[in-house]
Order: C-alpha cells, then sequence, then structure tokens
C-alpha cells in the first residue's frame, strides 16, 4: 500500500492555510520535524498520526493510504478549543479512490490495520534511517583506518630517510681525535 502523508499533509496545510508552525503547535513537535514530515525524510508516530488526522477530522487511513489531491474538502467546526477550530474533512460525497480507482470505505474496524500498517511503515523508515547512519559511520572508520595508514606509511619513509641522512652526515665529518689531560709532575724533595 502506498504511503501518501507526506503529500497529504502538505495538501491539508496549504488547503486550509495552514503553516508548518501550527500542525507543529498541535503535535508538540519543532516546525523543522514538520519539515521533514513533508520532505519524507522521517515519519510522525502513531500518535503524532492521530493528533494530525483528527486535527483535519480524516482518519488515520485517509491521511496515510488515500490521495487526498482528488477529494473534494470543506470545513467543519470541531470544538472550541483555540482560534484554529476550522478543521477540512473530505466531504461525505466524495469518492476516494486509489491510484488504481479502487473505492475505500473507511469504518471504525480499519483501526486496528491501520495502526498495524502504520506502525510497520515507521518501523521499517526507522529500519532504513538507522542502515544508512551505520553505513555513514562504517564509511567514517574506513575512511579514519586509511588515514592512520597513510601516516604510518609516512613515518615509515622519514624514519628511512632520516638514517639515510644519519649514514651520511657520519661518513661526511671526520673523526676527532681524543684530546688527553697532560699528567702533572710533582717536583720533588
Amino acid at each position: 500500500m502506498e504511503n501518501y502523508f507526506a503529500d497529504n499533509l502538505i495538501l491539508l496545510r496549504k488547503a486550509y492555510s495552514k503553516t508548518q508552525s501550527v500542525i507543529a503547535l498541535q503535535v508538540k513537535k519543532s516546525q523543522r520535524i514538520v519539515s521533514n514530515w513533508e520532505r519524507k525524510e522521517t515519519q510522525p508516530s502513531i500518535e503524532e498520526i492521530g493528533i494530525i488526522s483528527e486535527y483535519f477530522g480524516i482518519s488515520a487511513h485517509e491521511l496515510l493510504f488515500i490521495d487526498l489531491s482528488n477529494a473534494h474538502l470543506t470545513k467543519k467546526e470541531v470544538g472550541k478549543k483555540n482560534e484554529e477550530n476550522a478543521h477540512p474533512i473530505a466531504h461525505p460525497s466524495a469518492h476516494l479512490n486509489d491510484k488504481k480507482g479502487k473505492n475505500y470505505e473507511v469504518g471504525e474496524g480499519e483501526f486496528r490495520q491501520v495502526a498495524q500498517e502504520s506502525a510497520m511503515y515507521a518501523v521499517a523508515s526507522q529500519s532504513n534511517k538507522m542502515e544508512g547512519l551505520y553505513q555513514s559511520q562504517i564509511n567514517t572508520l574506513n575512511a579514519l583506518i586509511s588515514a592512520k595508514d597513510a601516516i604510518i606509511a609516512q613515518l615509515s619513509t622519514d624514519n628511512e630517510r632520516l638514517k639515510r641522512d644519519n649514514a651520511i652526515l657520519e661518513s661526511a665529518v671526520p673523526s676527532t681525535p681524543q684530546l688527553t689531560k697532560p699528567k702533572a709532575t710533582v717536583k720533588g724533595s
């Protein structure tokens, strides 16, 4: 099943003139986190998906797995929590289709399946991210090992050069004779 979360979040946010900061306040995260979601760099948690879908008045299944770019959206008042009380919902008469034209009826019984699919997607996304991080760390370690090997090779070359230079200096400088101290003579009695 294809994941439309990032595209749907952008669509809903723009359709109802909401900024990333407004969404971030709803889920108690930073604007940067919402930006990462929209760029498909990270995925929200199941709780955050629930908050966002509730905020926009759609199901988690619709938010995640239905391409809302073809749905007719209307505004609905959902309580008086704050000034941001106009929430978009998919129009009841809208036909929500996937790209293959299959209609979706979203019921409460599907919530568990949606939650499981969301969790599996989040785990897979996190796993891919961790795999990339591990690969990056391996590449860094390999670069450090190569740098260490290059330094050892340079030190070895420098050591050989110093031995050669020392031998040349020893052969070029004549040896100096040992000076001895004259013996003192005692004139005597």
